[in-house]
């Protein structure tokens, strides 16, 4: 990870402690920017709850090979 744009300011408290990154001020500078208020809005690359749901659907391990899920209308029960 490049130091020049991040810098931790903290740990989370939960499992983990993961680390909580800031950015620098040089890092503003390469993106032409002067603030973190000027990027945009994080909500605009999250996707709709409806594709997380779908994504989540299509991770699941199904531990019976022999059934068929509901969204899987092209297959057919084995005799």
């Amino acid at each position: 990870m490049p130091t020049w744009g991040l810098q931790e300011v903290g740990r989370d408290p939960g499992p983990g402690a993961a680390v909580l990154y800031g950015t620098t001020r040089e890092f503003l500078e390469r993106l032409g920017i002067d603030s973190v208020d000027d990027l945009a809005p994080l909500g605009d690359f999250v996707p709709d709850a409806s594709v997380v749901e779908a994504l989540e659907r299509g991770l699941r391990i199904n531990d019976d090979p022999g059934a068929v899920s509901v969204e899987d209308t092209s297959a057919s029960p084995t005799d």
